[in-house]
């Protein structure tokens, strides 16, 4: 298996943690394993596949939610992440492969609950920045809504809304700042990077992220608003067609 290297890496690491979380952490390399079994059975389905290697992906990223080099918290994203998949699995008709790739003799279907609630509880609204980073959240969203769908049938809808998504910020941009309709991504991507409201919106896509804006509007700090401020007027400006709106 082209993990196996990892999977070695993984559990000598592991062998070695004697941190807060060991009994938690002590899991990590055997349900690593698991989830490459499964990936690698002829039984598994498209969807599980598809699943477990954003998983897996997660591992080799360079930067991940909580770096592993930090000792006491460095690998409870990943160990979540795992145990997430296989309860994916578990809810699937792919359980099977859980059961039939598992060599221990401890209880697989206690060791996923047990340990997929205590990573939740401690990793919080952490767990869903860790499945938005590969992606998960969306597939998982999208597989609900098109489930009676063909895979094919599921990635043109997929791709039709990423158009669409395209097009409405191409258009809102021209409108707002009153530029010219762009018509390709690079050219809409590089436009708003280099706008001077850019760095703006990047600190407030952190400060989404890290969770620190307030349910309302008016709990926000003032200069967190300065950037909707200026939309309101553009909108404004724009509608009115008042030269002196500022």
């Amino acid at each position: 298996m082209e993990y196996r290297g990892f999977a070695d890496d993984l559990n000598e690491t592991v062998s070695s943690y004697n941190g807060e979380h060991k009994e938690l952490i002590k899991h990590l390399p055997a349900l690593f394993d698991l989830l490459c079994k499964i990936l690698y059975d002829n039984r598994s389905s498209w969807s599980t596949r598809i699943i477990v290697s954003s998983v897996l992906g997660y591992f080799v990223l360079p930067e991940d939610v909580i770096p592993d080099y930090e000792e006491e918290t460095g690998y409870l994203d990943d160990l979540f992440i795992v145990t997430f998949a296989l309860k994916q699995i578990e809810l699937s008709s792919d359980y099977d492969l859980i059961k039939n790739n598992w060599n221990e003799s401890s209880d697989i279907g206690k060791i996923i609950e047990k340990t997929y609630n205590s990573c939740q509880d401690l990793l919080g609204g952490l767990s869903e920045e860790v499945l938005g980073m590969v992606g998960l959240r969306r597939y998982l969203s999208v597989e609900r809504e098109y489930n009676n769908l063909s895979h094919s049938t599921k990635m043109r809808k997929i791709m039709d809304e990423k158009i669409e998504l395209i097009g409405l910020l191409s258009f809102v941009t021209a409108k707002l700042y009153n530029t010219p309709r762009t018509r390709s991504v690079e050219e809409l991507i590089e436009f708003i990077q280099k706008h001077e409201d850019y760095g703006e919106i990047e600190r407030i896509i952190q400060l989404v992220r890290e969770k620190t804006i307030s349910k309302t509007i008016n709990e926000l700090p003032k200069d967190t608003l300065s950037l909707e401020r200026k939309l309101r007027r553009k909108r404004i400006k724009k509608l009115l067609s008042q030269s002196n709106v500022t």
